[in-house]
């Protein structure tokens, strides 16, 4: 459907909400239901207006859910060097996914070579869009 239909759709629903509003019970599922579209009105104008915007905020609930997952992990770490070998783990899992490589693979490959690689070439290990 068009932008502009859509904007127009909405302007029509938000107007007969104000409206069915007055004639429903306050505790009615649909009175409920007509408040919440009325109180969210700006944010649905902003939404229609930039189709760049997500309509609701799962992307970042989802990365406030791996930082809450990885935050209760380091808990059982056992001590402070852990946590932070730990961390270092987190940080090449994320570059991995961000590269599109797979992080077990990745971890398989380097582990066997990184006490023959010589320091001066340790970056020739960190993970950099290779093949999955």
């Amino acid at each position: 459907m068009h932008a502009g239909s859509l904007r127009s759709l909405s302007g029509i629903f938000l107007n007969s909400a104000g409206f069915s509003e007055e004639s429903e019970r306050p505790s009615s599922p649909v009175a409920q239901a007509i408040s919440y579209a009325l109180n969210i009105e700006a944010e649905l104008k902003k939404f229609l207006k930039d189709s760049r915007l997500n309509i609701d905020n799962n992307p970042a609930e989802r990365l406030n859910r791996r930082i809450a997952i990885i935050r209760k992990n380091c808990l059982f770490a056992g001590s402070e060097a852990g946590g932070q070998r730990l961390a270092i783990l987190y940080s090449f899992a994320a570059t991995c996914k961000a590269n599109g490589i797979c992080f077990r693979k990745w971890l398989e490959d380097v582990l066997p070579r990184l006490n023959a690689t010589p320091a001066e070439q340790i970056d020739s290990l960190i993970p950099k869009g290779e093949a999955k």
